[in-house]
């Protein structure tokens, strides 16, 4: 899926976003695969707690981008840092009712945590309902 970006002033490009293979520029491929290092056997971010030289986070399951300054805590954004590039927008509210609507879970980390479908654990459940 296309997104079209802000690049500054009037200024857009459309460029393909929804995937962390689709960068907008060099700075923002650096922190999401340059810190490679910083991943799990599957490929998915460890956090910045493991991985200091991390401060993005991307967060397949929300189509999330986050920026963590500390270890501590993080922000999500809608702009990369390097280039003002806006993110596609992010699912994390959209992932609860979804839940809710279609499975009638309504407390995906607790109670109905275990009603929670695999592909929810991923960016599968948007890819497959074309979000």
């Amino acid at each position: 899926m296309t997104r079209v970006l802000n690049l500054g002033g009037n200024e857009e490009q459309e460029m393909g976003l929804d995937d962390p293979g689709h960068y907008c520029c060099e700075g923002l491929r650096y922190q999401l695969v340059g810190t490679a290092n910083c991943r799990d056997p599957e490929g998915h971010s460890t956090g910045t707690v493991q991985c200091p030289k991390q401060v993005v986070i991307y967060i397949a399951q929300y189509r999330e981008y986050q920026i963590s300054p500390v270890k501590l805590y993080s922000y999500t954004i809608q702009h990369c840092p390097w280039c003002g590039a806006r993110f596609p927008e992010e699912l994390r509210e959209k992932w609860f009712d979804v839940l809710e609507a279609e499975f009638g879970i309504k407390d995906p980390f607790f109670e109905g945590r275990a009603r929670v479908p695999d592909e929810f654990r991923s960016d599968q459940w948007w890819k497959k309902r074309g979000l």
